[in-house]
């Protein structure tokens, strides 16, 4: 088993029509997740571009 720890730099593409909630319910549920499996993750400020996504 690797005990490595990883940290994800995690971005969200939403091409201009995937609903906002969309973005926000992402960005909350991926870093959790990759938290419960030991590991760290990065994003921009949600309001550094359009509803948090690129």
């Amino acid at each position: 088993m690797n005990d490595t720890k990883t940290t994800f730099a995690l971005f969200f593409g939403n091409r201009g029509f995937f609903p906002a909630d969309l973005m926000d319910a992402a960005r909350e549920e991926l870093p959790r997740v990759l938290k419960t499996l030991g590991h760290d993750s990065l994003m921009l400020d949600r309001d550094a571009t359009r509803n948090g996504a690129v």
